[in-house]
């Protein structure tokens, strides 16, 4: 038999390295995605024998609702940091990765503290378009898709991150 109590839903927070994004819309999108290779021998035809880990893939998705300078400086790595500014606008071969940050997830139940179901990924950095409407049909929400890269200081089995406190 199941365990009813262990069906979790609700919202969570987000946080890029040290800034709260605050409030969001529609909820956010953790994606895993493994890339696989089948492995083939003539004994067996087309019939998969093993199946090899050659990659994973994981992005966070955000729609977030707060319109301040330092949620669009998250969503817009390129971007020159100012003050109170944020240009646009570099030169081909600028790398992003230079900007990833640790990212972390933390359901909104659970006590500041509690870290037994955060999801935490080292190096996340925003890789997508930004945009932004200006009407009057809803409110100025923009979606942001972060790709999480591999931090080499960490173990084998969690260069990308982890779920839980351990």
């Amino acid at each position: 038999m199941g365990d009813l109590s262990k069906i979790q839903a609700g919202p969570c927070s987000i946080k890029y390295d040290v800034v709260e994004i605050g409030h969001t819309e529609e909820g956010i999108e953790f994606n895993y995605e493994p890339d696989i290779r089948e492995r083939l021998v003539d004994e067996f035809g087309t019939t998969a024998v093993e199946l090899v880990l050659t990659g994973e893939n994981v992005t966070i998705t955000v729609r977030i609702a707060e319109w301040v300078l330092a949620n669009f400086k998250i969503a817009i790595p390129a971007g020159l940091d100012g003050t109170s500014y944020l240009g646009i606008g570099r030169k081909p071969g600028f790398l992003l990765g230079s900007k990833a940050k640790q990212i972390v997830l933390h359901p909104l139940e659970k006590a500041a503290g509690d870290t037994t179901e955060d999801a935490t990924f080292w190096k996340a950095v925003p890789n997508s378009p930004v945009a932004i409407g200006w009407n009057n049909d809803g409110d100025r929400i923009f979606e942001v898709v972060f790709k999480c890269l591999p931090d080499p200081a960490k173990p084998d089995g969690k260069l990308i991150g982890k779920i839980g406190a351990a």
